[in-house]
């Protein structure tokens, strides 16, 4: 049966998942976040649910000093180290999604990944640019900043926790048309026999 967008646009029930599959989820530890202008660019691999490797995302995190024209002591603590963990006051933690590789070819038609930071309502869909690409890679390039208040708990968050992101692909059709081509060859070659 055909969908027509008008319908699904309609559709409060209509999840745009169903016609995509969960190629795995990628965690990266948010660590690094305690700590002031420390960039740590990361290759997460991307597990399936079966517990295997089936890629890898290229991710950058960083915590971006609030003011530039602002004295680091006042701004980010205490001390006068610019590397001490936070304490109070405000954060601004950069996300980078540069692209993911590796990724099952079949699926690679309309790959897109998501993520939700923090207590931040909106989660992010960084859109794909496969022209190019070399097979299994779908290049994201989204950068997003957060506006945090730092909190106890916030601080338990990026010392503990981590951050998930789900990698979705489509099908693509010319691999379906290839894997039903192989199925019609296997049944006109059977032997009349079995």
């Amino acid at each position: 049966a055909v969908v027509s967008t008008q319908s699904t646009g309609n559709d409060p029930f209509y999840e745009m998942e169903k016609s995509h599959t969960l190629l795995g989820v990628a965690n990266l530890f948010l660590e690094p976040l305690n700590y002031q202008d420390i960039k740590l660019s990361y290759s997460p691999p991307i597990i399936n649910r079966q517990g295997q490797i089936v890629g890898h995302i290229s991710v950058e995190i960083r915590r971006l000093p609030e003011n530039d024209d602002s004295d680091d002591s006042e701004a980010w603590g205490s001390g006068s180290d610019i590397n001490e963990p936070v304490s109070y006051g405000k954060a601004l933690c950069e996300i980078t999604v540069q692209d993911a590789y590796g990724l099952p070819p079949a699926l690679c038609n309309f790959v897109f990944c998501q993520y939700k930071f923090w207590d931040h309502s909106e989660t992010l869909l960084p859109g794909h640019d496969v022209t190019g690409l070399p097979v299994g890679t779908a290049r994201f390039e989204n950068k997003h900043i957060f506006d945090c208040d730092i909190t106890d708990s916030f601080t338990s968050y990026i010392t503990n926790g981590s951050l998930a992101f789900e990698v979705w692909g489509h099908l693509s059709s010319g691999f379906e048309d290839r894997i039903n081509n192989r199925k019609q060859d296997g049944i006109r070659r059977r032997p009349l026999n079995s």
